[in-house]
């Protein structure tokens, strides 16, 4: 029997290297993104910082984790409220495979939009792959090796606040076990504009201390993103488009305390620099030209890259 298991893992191992067999591994679904990407946009709209929206957005996330089997009486299922300039706004997320004995990786993405869209691309589409990343863990087991957490953020747009709430919650142990955080803003391609998967992350520290663009500093070694661009060539056969030294998203909190953290994006890139899609923060970011198979890659590549993670920090055990 042994042996026997030995041989599967082998089989298994070998089935890995074929990128078409290892994509299909992670069962993420693109008509369940399309359609709580939909709704989102469309039955709540815009969702400001704040906002009753914002709230009815939380209620609905709430309500969709329920369905897949989470819930605070399980002790699976978090909400945490937090104090913003001129009202509050909350983090939701869930536990999985919780063990203070291992460590800890966080799947982040904020559900709140700019006052100025119902923001599909920033960031409806991603709140709709972390919930299909909910879904494929609590049907398929947990990854090996880590406790992970997958927070919905809330007030991202007017200052990364939902990522620095989560990390204040955290208990002096659960932040030294944290070992990276993989955000998804922007995370999906619109069809027909030539977008690239990218990766943005922050760059060197200055003589303050403080992580600031690679622009005038050398860039920080990061495993989150050396993992995500090994995922991506495992799974699909090809490179990331780039690794881009900014800010911009809810990985700037978590690098700024020193935990290794990147966004993993689609740009278009043009002269070399990634470009921001012509519809941000604007009325048309709407979900009816998105190319879900793109939503799809980036789930995977992030489940990937997260047992990548894991599997590095136990060999440096």
């Amino acid at each position: 029997m042994r042996l026997l298991r030995r041989l599967s893992a082998l089989l298994m191992a070998l089935l890995m290297q074929i990128p078409g067999f290892a994509a299909e591994a992670y069962d993420l679904n693109a008509q369940n993104i399309c359609a709580d990407t939909h709704f989102l946009c469309e039955e709540i709209g815009v969702r400001p910082a704040g906002s009753p929206q914002e709230r009815a957005a939380g209620d609905w996330i709430v309500a969709r984790l329920g369905e897949l089997g989470y819930s605070a009486d399980a002790g699976n299922l978090f909400r945490t409220e937090f104090v913003i300039p001129g009202g509050s706004s909350e983090n939701i997320g869930v536990l999985v495979n919780p063990d203070a004995a291992l460590p800890l990786i966080a799947i982040v993405a904020h559900y709140d939009s700019a006052p100025t869209t119902p923001g599909a691309r920033d960031n409806a589409a991603s709140v709709a792959i972390l919930l299909e990343i909910a879904r494929h863990l609590s049907e398929s087991g947990a990854i090996q090796g880590c406790e992970l957490h997958l927070v919905f953020l809330g007030s991202e747009e007017n200052g990364f606040h939902g990522a620095q709430a989560y990390l204040d919650s955290l208990t002096a142990q659960a932040r030294a076990r944290l070992i990276g955080a993989f955000n998804m803003d922007v995370s999906v391609a619109g069809f027909g504009e030539d977008a690239q998967p990218v990766l943005n992350l922050l760059g060197g520290k200055n003589a303050q201390g403080e992580v600031v663009d690679a622009a005038y500093l050398p860039a920080l070694e990061n495993g989150v993103t050396r993992c995500v661009a090994a995922a991506c060539r495992e799974l699909y056969g090809r490179e990331i488009g780039g690794t881009f030294y900014h800010g911009e998203s809810d990985h700037v909190p978590f690098q700024n305390a020193g935990i290794e953290a990147a966004n993993l994006c689609w740009r278009r890139i043009e002269d070399g620099r990634p470009m921001l899609p012509d519809c941000y923060h604007s009325m048309q970011d709407t979900a009816d030209h998105l190319d879900w198979d793109s939503a799809v890659l980036t789930g995977r590549c992030i489940l990937r890259a997260a047992e990548l993670l894991a599997a590095e920090s136990a060999a440096a055990q």
